[in-house]
């Protein structure tokens, strides 16, 4: 599985390093995001995440 997640698109009110998922309004900071994909990566055969956090993170 190979997965273009977007999230430079899912700007949180908080500012640069925060991430609110769009439909669920789950909110993640930088760090929490990255273990959310760890953990998809191992419940799933993801090989590749385009865009897993804006290109300033």
């Amino acid at each position: 599985i190979a997965m273009d997640a977007a999230s430079s698109e899912w700007k949180s009110e908080k500012g640069k390093g925060y991430y609110k998922l769009p439909k669920a309004g789950t909110e993640y900071t930088s760090e929490e995001l990255i273990e959310h994909w760890a953990k998809l990566c191992g419940k799933y055969p993801i090989i590749s995440i385009e865009d897993g956090l804006d290109e300033e993170d």
